[in-house]
């Protein structure tokens, strides 16, 4: 585990990969400031069920994206999200590497170089802040949660299938991981989205609980929504903040940049 008191000076005793990036993610940003900062922002929540291969996941580069577990083998997201250990043992060597905000449990996050979530290992329910999931079994659900408290609207979702093709689990074949009841904790988490009058869900996905929308049509819908990925960092980070009068019809968004660093929010927030 890395100490704070040790953060700057271990260079690359573990990790071989040029430039300390990825020792950034947890010193850039407070995930506990996060609350409402992508208010009517629409986000995309990119599963690992076989039907993402549908979809050419270049139309996505200027929108916010949650990208799940093994989403970096097809795509780099705005936030790489996780929250099981296996994968950060597995493919630490990718991830340190990517231009995505790291978002993981805090089980998941060994070296402590991430932002990190508490998860409640409870009934799953919206508590409106994005350090603060519940659930079990599946990773879309608490995603689902955590985007909620961005205050994203709608949230679309794309391979969160919980269906298999060609007896693949996922897009990349058969997760070694799988269980008997993954499948069944799947299916679960979709119900419960269904139900949560809360949550203004679009599905692109293949599964049987809304009607499948084509993805080009819905990205063609929210063109004038997409930020780009810099500038969704800067609202994380407190440098940029949206200002929104009209969410749905008002079209590209305003922000205010925020270039003076002695703002009493930064002060709160330097090392």
């Amino acid at each position: 585990m890395i100490k704070k008191d040790k953060i700057k000076e271990r260079k690359f005793s573990k990790f071989n990969c040029g430039k300390p990036d990825y020792l950034m993610d947890r010193r850039l940003y407070k995930i506990k400031e996060w609350r409402n900062a992508l208010r009517g922002q629409p986000a995309f929540i990119l599963g690992n069920g076989p039907g993402i291969l549908d979809y050419d996941m270049a139309i996505l580069d200027s929108f916010f994206t949650i990208g799940i577990n093994r989403i970096f083998d097809i795509f780099d997201p705005t936030i790489l999200f996780w929250q099981d250990i296996e994968l950060w043992n597995d493919h630490w060597k990718k991830i340190i590497k990517l231009d995505a905000i790291k978002v993981a449990e805090e089980d998941a996050d060994p070296e402590k170089i991430c932002v990190n979530f508490r998860r409640l290992r409870k009934k799953p329910y919206l508590s409106g802040f994005p350090g603060l999931v519940s659930g079990l079994g599946n990773s879309g659900l608490l995603a689902v949660q955590f985007a909620f408290a961005l205050g994203c609207d709608p949230l679309i979702l794309i391979g969160m299938d919980c269906n298999y093709r060609d007896n693949n689990t996922d897009f990349y074949g058969r997760n070694k991981y799988h269980k008997t009841k993954t499948l069944d904790w799947c299916k679960r988490s979709l119900r419960w989205m269904k139900n949560n009058e809360k949550l203004n869900i679009i599905n692109c996905s293949d599964n049987d609980y809304w009607p499948k929308c084509d993805l080009n049509e819905i990205v063609k819908r929210y063109k004038n929504k997409g930020l780009g990925k810099n500038l969704y960092k800067r609202i994380f980070r407190g440098l940029a903040f949206i200002s929104i009068k009209d969410p749905i019809q008002s079209g590209p968004y305003k922000f205010k940049r925020i270039n003076n660093c002695k703002t009493k929010r930064q002060k709160r927030n330097r090392y």
